[in-house]
């Protein structure tokens, strides 16, 4: 009989074989002469959806599917994988995700820049942009969403703040959450945004520990990867260059990433005081609130620029 829940000892053997998988498709890569696909922006694009992102992950989701089964555990009854989520949990896990994006997007970029300044090759920072830049038609937008949004918000998720974070939670929920977040950041192997990545997988973390529902972390995990998709699709097509291109002054980008983390803070908590309680709120009050935050970024943000 399959047992529904991972242990400490699942956790790290699962890390443990994401690094195997991770390194041996790193050795795989490095086998191909980049020169062959550089020289190509079509060909670049292919090699580098293909390669770096889809087959490692399905990689990844194939190593870990086998392991669970050779331990006799039931992969989605173990990471909680409801079949019916609460509407409301979902509006608010899209409030935040926006709000992550849009609101620490400058701050992070500022930490990014710290590090040039440090002495860290541009070339570094520059790297993850390449693919990012080459998504210029409809054909690359839609399998860009495909490969960089839906695969690896559901691949990770299963990972992180599955088999990890719920295997490390007999430790202490806290400890599992800053540890399976830690390993999170460091899986995509980037300096690039280390700490933003780390930002997100703590509340990734902290919404599956108090829903017990994993699509919620996967609906924000690939909300937040296909907006960048889109913002850069509508950026490289048509020149629409929208509020991540804009010039904010560091006092003002340190101001909206603590105003941003303290509204995620306050939604977390919501999310946490429905779900332990079952008290039902209106979606019109959500709305409502959702709406006047909308308003009041907009209002800072025109005054700022």
């Amino acid at each position: 009989m399959k047992r529904d829940y991972f242990t400490k000892s699942d956790a790290s053997q699962t890390y443990l074989l994401v690094l195997i998988v991770q390194i041996l498709a790193i050795v795989l890569l490095a086998l191909v002469p980049s020169s062959l696909f550089t020289s190509n922006e079509a060909l670049y694009f292919c090699y580098s959806m293909l390669f770096q992102s889809l087959f490692v992950e399905c990689a990844i989701f194939i190593a870990v599917l086998i392991l669970n089964n050779k331990k006799k555990i039931d992969t989605f009854s173990a990471i909680e994988f409801k079949t019916k989520t609460d509407i409301v949990n979902i509006l608010i896990c899209t409030v935040i995700s926006v709000a992550v994006l849009f609101l620490t997007y400058h701050f992070f970029n500022f930490i990014d820049d710290a590090f040039v300044s440090l002495g860290l090759h541009e070339s570094i920072v520059e790297e993850p942009f390449k693919t990012w830049r080459a998504i210029n038609t409809w054909p690359k937008f839609i399998s860009a969403a495909i490969m960089l949004s839906f695969v690896p918000a559901f691949v990770e998720e299963v990972v992180f703040r599955g088999s990890v974070l719920h295997g490390l939670k007999q430790y202490t929920m806290v400890g599992a959450v800053l540890i399976s977040s830690v390993c999170f950041a460091l899986f995509h192997t980037s300096v690039f945004q280390l700490f933003y990545q780390l930002y997100l997988a703590i509340i990734f973390a902290f919404v599956v520990c108090f829903t017990q529902d994993i699509k919620l972390s996967m609906i924000m995990h690939f909300l937040n990867n296909f907006l960048v998709v889109l913002f850069e699709f509508l950026n490289q097509r048509y020149g629409f260059r929208w509020f991540f291109f804009q010039y904010i002054p560091l006092w003002a980008t340190i101001l909206m990433f603590v105003l941003c983390s303290a509204l995620i803070g306050v939604l977390v908590y919501i999310i946490k005081r429905r779900n332990k309680s079952k008290i039902k709120k209106h979606v019109a009050n959500l709305m409502l609130y959702g709406t006047m935050f909308v308003y009041f970024v907009v209002g800072i943000t025109n005054g700022l620029v």
